[in-house]
């Protein structure tokens, strides 16, 4: 298991207590090759502010791009055996619903 974020590896969530490996998505590279980027307004990123998030500090960049959350399982063959994703970033997948497909997936 793995995590992604656009946050640079200074600014990401505190991995000492994770069992798995995060990821930075420098500048949402991956998240653009995905269709999984979007740009929001500079409206937007003062409201962004208003709550202590600094985009440009946290990811480095002046671009004022977010990804869309989206979970994957993806199996031994490289083929994708369960997605989530959903433009409404309050919304994420159950994780007891992630966790059933990956078990079923990898039978364990």
């Amino acid at each position: 298991m793995i995590a992604i974020s656009p946050e640079k590896p200074d600014s990401s969530v505190d991995t000492a207590n994770l069992n798995f490996k995060v990821f930075s998505d420098i500048n949402n590279e991956l998240a653009k090759k995905l269709d999984l980027a979007f740009d929001i307004t500079e409206t937007i990123e003062e409201v962004y502010k208003g709550f202590g998030i600094d985009l440009e500090e946290s990811q480095g960049n002046k671009d004022r791009v977010l990804p869309i959350p989206a979970t994957y399982i993806v199996d031994s063959s490289r083929k994708i055996v369960y997605a989530y994703i959903d433009a409404d970033y309050t919304k994420r997948a159950e994780p007891k619903e992630v966790i059933e497909k990956y078990l079923e997936n990898f039978n364990l």
